[in-house]
């Protein structure tokens, strides 16, 4: 995925930049920044030889409008205990210069997580045609069927649907402009823009503590971690790490069952459906039972033809009739 350092763009064409290379964290997200003025006396001098002399901050000087050496970026890291990197990692990197700041351009790829690829092919590019949308959001189609499969099974749990969505419209899929946004405005957890897991279409910032905490419980069920958010102290964060073929399979099967039943029909059905199982409060039984059978009667109105008051979409409109029969069932 090419070198996971990164470099702000200096804000003046005048100013020398001193940036901390950080090498400490190795995490899809990219490395943490820390730009400041420093003394030159703090920044590794290269010899003629090729030796440094590393200080403690490991930092790295970088003139306006030039292109950090290679040599230097051996020295940096050098002082962080790695060894120099290859042609080829180094060549992954393509540097820019515009505006007299120095830029960074990431080789764009998918990320790998247990040797799969994820993702859509450009961080922050999406289309049509390699997301597919959820509930307040879209992502990559394959995080997007698990996603979908999870909440409804969340929502028959008794998670709100309201609750169990992206917390805005930049909360899931993330394009490289809302990347940029966040990473000026809410440092340090937001990754550099291009890295982030948002950009690839495989995370989701949930939007409540009562679905996140059900989704640490049950997310790896459907392939859902919060391994990336615990380490950046963020509650909300969830990315996908890849279903095998029979799980997408079976969830598909799951999505497919329940498409077209509202937020309260699920509700309903998982609530009275756990307390029957357990033999449980027989009168809350009876008040789901009542509901459902008024909304099973709405169903069955709405369906008719529109000479007998029905709106003339028929039973195939959001799978009326899969869904009368599910409440039949469940209230005869």
């Amino acid at each position: 995925m090419g070198l996971r350092t990164a470099l702000r763009p200096a804000t003046s064409a005048r100013a020398t930049r001193h940036v901390r290379w950080d090498f400490g964290r190795s995490s899809r997200n990219g490395p943490r920044r820390a730009a400041s003025k420093t003394a030159a006396s703090s920044v590794p001098t290269l010899g003629r030889s090729g030796t440094s002399s590393c200080s403690a901050a490991a930092k790295v000087e970088i003139a306006p409008a030039q292109a950090l050496p290679d040599a230097r970026q051996d020295d940096a890291r050098k002082c962080s205990g790695k060894p120099p990197l290859d042609g080829a990692k180094r060549g992954q990197r393509r540097r820019i210069v515009a505006n007299g700041a120095v830029r960074i351009r990431l080789q764009i790829m998918p990320v790998r997580v247990g040797g799969r690829l994820l993702g859509v092919e450009r961080n922050g590019v999406f289309t049509s045609g390699n997301t597919d949308p959820i509930p307040g959001g879209k992502l990559w189609p394959e995080a997007a069927l698990t996603w979908n499969a999870m909440r409804v099974i969340a929502i028959r749990n008794g998670i709100g649907a309201s609750e169990f969505m992206p917390r805005g419209p930049n909360s899931s899929a993330r394009t490289v402009a809302a990347q940029r946004w966040f990473w000026t405005h809410q440092p340090p957890p937001a990754a550099f823009p291009g890295t982030s897991n948002h950009g690839w279409g495989i995370a989701v910032d949930v939007r409540t503590r009562r679905a996140a905490g059900w989704l640490m419980r049950n997310g790896h069920r459907f392939a859902w971690s919060h391994d990336e958010g615990a380490r950046s102290g963020e509650w909300w964060h969830f990315r996908y790490v890849g279903a095998s073929r029979a799980r997408l399979r079976r969830l598909r099967r799951a999505l497919d069952r329940w498409e077209g039943y509202t937020g309260a029909e699920l509700r309903w059905i998982g609530e009275y459906d756990r307390l029957l199982r357990a033999n449980r409060d027989l009168q809350r039984r009876r008040v789901l039972r009542r509901v459902m059978k008024a909304q099973r009667k709405r169903i069955w109105r709405a369906a008719q033809p529109r000479s007998r008051g029905g709106d003339g979409r028929g039973w195939t409109y959001r799978d009326r009739r899969a869904r009368y029969r599910s409440l039949l069932a469940r209230t005869r």
